[in-house]
């Protein structure tokens, strides 16, 4: 099952960055990356069943405390 995630993330990297490198989006190479690493952190956290608090909670938190 671990091989079928790393696949499917190595698959993300092999099909969007080409197109940002060829194009020389070096913002938008950052911001993939970032999101990615997000991605796989919280796939694998997941996958190996360690509890992790939902980052939506802590966004609405945020979000209700400005308005």
């Amino acid at each position: 099952m671990i091989f079928i995630l790393i696949g499917i993330f190595l698959l993300m990297i092999g099909v969007e960055l080409p197109h940002l490198i060829k194009n020389k989006f070096y913002k938008e190479i950052g911001v993939f990356l970032g999101f990615l690493t997000i991605g796989i952190i919280l796939s694998l956290l997941n996958f190996y069943n360690i509890a992790f608090t939902n980052p939506f909670e802590s966004l609405a938190y945020i979000l209700e405390k400005r308005s």
